[in-house]
């Protein structure tokens, strides 16, 4: 399943229908022929080879340069199909199905301007130009200058209209004929009905448009279906825009002449959800299903509003056809596993999985897919399963290393480490691969701030080859945490100097700049990383934070949707937007991306906390509870959670019973950490304090939290509020028996240091930190 901005599946759902091939030589349209019917028969790789030929033997014809444009959509190339659809329209200026998908292309990066000028073409017919200028000499100017873009252009049709301030009464329109012939008219007669329109202060584009091409003698070929499907993407930009009522004027036109009009019912099915009418959507919906029961976009809406709905069974139904749909997709089957989960059908999530691996036994993907329910279910038996898989997979180094890179992305970097250790020594490894394992074990070195065993490991990919880029970044990475920034900008300059479009290194380098107070270049690099991967996150968070400060929310907004649209999947890009539009009260957008990082892989967790936080911060308290509490039952010490629940009780003036909540967690998992905390901030706000210390002492007798720094920050801070200072210096001093590099303890010992006014005491803390 597409994992992208609901929006955004409705501006790219249903691409306009195959269009026919009208080419009267034989021998250049063989390969044409052939290759339109690879592509319907879904032989899209061999069908690429015959389009390719059709462009070699006949560059053109615009009709072999659109399907590639096709095979390029196909293949998720939008750069590529993007630019195919360009040259397609220059061939052929009347290629509304090619200016149709280019409108779609240009909406997907952000350039809704240029989607607007493509939908006029189609709309109108022809584009459309109006220049002032001050004088006749300047008009005569600005015609000759027409006249001459447009002489080997004069297929496309493009209207010159000028106005001279010298003659406000006269208008000049000029333009190609036809047959090509360039024609420049001058409009005098006050009483025509171009002259008229032409003055008023909210002309009719297409009418205007059709008065001149008629004087100028140029046909306007526009089809009712491209016009309509013009209309709808039309709308769907206005809904971008937030034009609701603009947007449904359009919609409810389009389906008034078409009523099974895909995107128009769409978009007016995604407005309905977002105003939560969702009987109405359903009223429009199922009617539509029944009409065409095999539409796979109407399909994804339905489980959109059962999701919605909170409709369990209705949702588990809607996958299930989609998997009839789509029955290779592993991204539906997982969406399906885990709603059989949510509805405690484990049996059943398995069983689909599981088939998935058996029915595709080469899919990696679909073996971690399953490695990751088991995981989620019961650990000894994902472990069991990971064997297996890592004994059928011994010679296989490529996909040990991804299954590696998966235990890490699931926090067992420890069995990772035992995998890649294995494979870095066998004898038959690539030089490719065995530099892989030897950076993901730097990295997991350096993460851990043991930088002298990463450096070896970088030292070693080095050795193999002394240009590579990554081994070099991490170096210097090594380098900028010892704090040698002058060593690490030294291999950042050689870097770039090999690869300028490398985006990390240019972050680091900003983080550089930030660090030696270079605001200016630090901006700068970050924009750069940017522009070349808006998903870069640490250039990222500098750029949206410093947005954000300066009060420029909807810039840090639209540069996070700008990274989500080349990251759909990337859920730290998808938290920010959830908070920045809860802060902003935006309920329905903070939703819509609720909805999106839910369909994510472990996005569930994310979605149910983030839809709690709506509802504390709507004051509807009760709900947040609810929400929170069903959380708490699978991830009982989750600190936001049992935060927000904290604070949706203290406003409904019933902490006690926030109070008795944690009593029972407490006793439940007397292992967990949070709990404790959050018990012990609850009594100091109600000055029970000496209750809250004896809680903290009795938590640190447990053998397994016993030398966990937060709950002797916690106790330090008790101690701190009753004015016991002998007892807050024997708890740092405890705490850093069992923890002597603790930055946060040493920072707080020299505050204490400082406010009992032994001041070589606290720099001594200082320098050690």
């Amino acid at each position: 399943m597409r994992k992208n901005n609901f929006y955004l599946e409705l501006t790219f759902i249903f691409f306009v229908s195959l269009v026919a091939c009208n080419n009267n030589d034989a021998d250049k349209g063989d390969f044409f022929e052939k290759g339109v019917t690879l592509f319907e028969q879904g032989e899209f790789d061999k069908a690429k080879l015959e389009i390719k030929n059709a462009i070699k033997k006949d560059p053109g014809n615009a009709e072999p340069i659109y399907y590639m444009a096709l095979l390029n959509e196909k293949e998720r190339k939008f750069k590529a199909m993007k630019s195919n659809l360009i040259k397609t329209i220059k061939l052929d200026p009347d290629h509304t199905h090619a200016r149709l998908k280019l409108s779609k292309i240009y909406l997907l990066f952000n350039e809704s301007s240029k989607a607007l000028e493509e939908l006029d073409y189609v709309l109108i017919g022809c584009n459309f130009r109006m220049m002032p200028v001050s004088n006749d000499n300047e008009q005569q100017k600005k015609i000759r200058k027409f006249q001459s873009e447009f002489k080997t252009r004069n297929k496309e049709c493009t209207i010159l209209i000028v106005h001279s301030k010298n003659s406000p009464e006269q208008w000049t329109i000029a333009g190609f004929s036809d047959d090509g012939v360039f024609k420049s008219v001058l409009i005098d007669d006050q009483g025509s009905e171009l002259s008229v329109e032409l003055k008023k202060e909210s002309a009719n584009k297409n009418k205007i448009v059709a008065l001149v091409a008629a004087k100028l003698g140029r046909t306007l070929l526009i089809k009712e279906p491209d016009k309509l499907d013009a209309l709808s993407i039309k709308a769907s930009i206005l809904v971008r825009e937030e034009k609701t009522e603009e947007a449904l004027e359009l919609i409810d036109g389009v389906l008034q002449k078409d009523a099974n009009h895909i995107d128009a019912l769409s978009l007016k099915i995604a407005l309905l959800m977002k105003e939560e009418a969702f009987d109405e959507a359903l009223t429009l919906l199922v009617p539509a299903i029944q009409n065409d029961g095999k539409n796979i976009t109407l399909q994804v809406l339905k489980t959109q509003l059962d999701s919605k709905k909170n409709d369990t069974n209705a949702l588990i139904e809607d996958y299930e056809k989609l998997v009839e749909f789509k029955p290779d997709d592993i991204y539906i089957k997982y969406a399906l596993a885990k709603v059989y989960i949510k509805s405690n059908k484990r049996q059943k999530a398995e069983e689909i999985l599981r088939k998935l691996v058996q029915d595709n036994p080469d899919l990696i993907d679909a073996k971690l897919a399953l490695l990751d329910f088991l995981y989620t279910i019961n650990v000894n038996k994902a472990e069991n399963q990971l064997n297996i898989y890592v004994e059928e997979y011994k010679n296989k180094y490529p996909v040990l290393i991804k299954l590696s890179n998966f235990l890490i992305g699931k926090g067992r970097s420890a069995r990772a480490v035992e995998i890649l250790n294995t494979v870095v020594t066998k004898d038959d490894i690539s030089k490719k691969d065995k530099a892989t394992v030897n950076l993901i074990l730097a990295k997991l070195e350096i993460s851990n701030r043991r930088f002298k065993n990463g450096s070896a490991y970088i030292e070693k990919v080095l050795k193999e080859d002394a240009s590579n880029a990554d081994a070099k970044l991490l170096k210097a990475e090594v380098d900028f945490a010892n704090e040698n920034y002058e060593a690490a900008s030294k291999l950042i300059d050689e870097i770039l100097w090999q690869k300028r479009d490398m985006d990390k290194a240019l972050s680091l380098l900003g983080r550089i700049n930030l660090i030696q107070g270079d605001l200016d270049k630090a901006n700068a690099n970050f924009k750069e990383a940017l522009k070349i991967n808006p998903a870069n996150l640490v250039a990222l968070k500098f750029i949206v934070d410093k947005a954000i400060s300066e009060k420029h929310v909807g810039y840090g907004v639209e540069i996070l949707n700008r990274a989500l649209r080349l990251s759909p999947a990337k859920v730290t890009i998808l938290i920010k937007l959830i908070e920045l539009n809860i802060d902003g009260q935006n309920w329905d957008i903070a939703n819509q991306y609720i909805n999106i990082i839910n369909q994510q892989r472990n996005g569930s967790l994310y979605a149910q906390y983030f839809r709690g936080r709506v509802f504390q911060k709507q004051n509807k308290n009760k709900e947040a509870i609810a929400i929170y509490k069903e959380i708490l039952e699978d991830y009982p010490g989750l600190k936001d959670a049992l935060t927000g629940m904290s604070e949706s009780y203290s406003a409904l003036n019933k902490q006690s019973q926030m109070n008795k909540y944690l009593d029972g967690v407490i006793q439940n998992h007397p292992d967990l950490v949070f709990p404790y905390i959050l018990k012990s901030q609850l009594l100091s706000l109600d000055k029970q304090n000496v209750k809250a210390i004896n809680l903290l002492k009795n938590a640190l007798k447990n053998q397994k939290i016993k030398h966990d720094i937060s709950l002797y920050i916690e106790l330090t801070r008790q101690y701190t509020v009753l004015g016991k200072k002998d007892d807050e210096y024997k708890t740092y001093i405890e705490a850093l028996n069992y923890n002597p590099e603790n930055i946060a303890l040493l920072l707080r010992l020299a505050s204490f240091y400082e406010k009992i006014n032994e001041l070589d005491k606290a720099v001594e803390q200082y320098d050690k930190v």
